[in-house]
């Protein structure tokens, strides 16, 4: 038996295509690694020292005061009216990405594959791998957004979760997240909707899956992060 091998880091398997770009005129556009650059405000520095809570343990949900603000920012930028104890916090929402699957698969271990947009961010389908399941990439339609209809009665049976991301990284594209909604209700699989880039919309409101049109009963398997 082989023991698990990671797949080749994204940006590697771009090396070959940087070469390319580069023979042409102008050269590469690098976007692939958003790098932080500007420096952080001072107020953000000083709530971090002086916050009196350096030196014990943080809820792992978060603060109430916390899970308070986000719960209003959910409210202001939705419409929706979210109760603080229905938020969570995560210590970086790429660790919960890579890390979800497996969680999931330990409530419910008759299922084995995560669901996600064929073109997207890679840590879907890493999530899937690290937990041990199958990653199946549902294609996209001709605006980049995810076709449902293209999975297939046996993945759906098996599935365990379905990723969608909206506007999606990289093409932008808005996926329909009440059609999401209601096929995860048909299917009785959990969505997880990667809204992190919710505030990036190209016109209109950010959208999200919490919205009204998209979930209609508090008994929806649904899930949201920002």
């Amino acid at each position: 038996m082989k023991g698990f091998e990671p797949p080749a880091f994204p940006y590697a398997r771009l090396d070959g295509l940087r070469e390319v770009a580069s023979a042409l005129e102008g050269g590469v556009v690098d976007l692939s690694v958003g790098t932080p650059c500007d420096p952080p405000p001072a107020s953000v520095i000083e709530a971090l020292a002086n916050s009196n809570a350096e030196r014990g343990y943080p809820s792992s949900i978060g603060s109430p005061a916390f899970r308070g603000a986000a719960a209003s920012w959910i409210t202001r930028r939705f419409g929706v009216d979210m109760e603080p104890s229905n938020v969570a916090a995560c210590i970086g929402t790429k660790e919960f990405v890579a890390t979800a699957a497996r969680f999931l698969r330990l409530r419910w271990p008759e299922r084995d594959t995560v669901l996600y947009p064929a073109i997207s961010y890679p840590t879907y389908e890493m999530g899937a791998l690290l937990g041990g399941l199958r990653a199946v990439a549902v294609p996209l339609d001709g605006q980049w957004r995810i076709d449902l209809s293209q999975v297939s009665a046996a993945d759906a049976e098996r599935a365990l979760c379905l990723w969608v991301n909206t506007p999606g990284n990289p093409a932008g594209g808005v996926d329909g997240l009440a059609a999401a909604a209601k096929w995860g209700r048909t299917h009785n699989v959990l969505v997880i909707s990667d809204e992190c880039y919710a505030e990036f919309t190209w016109d209109g409101m950010a959208q999200t899956v919490l919205s009204k049109h998209a979930v209609l009963s508090e008994h929806d398997s649904i899930a949201e992060f920002s």
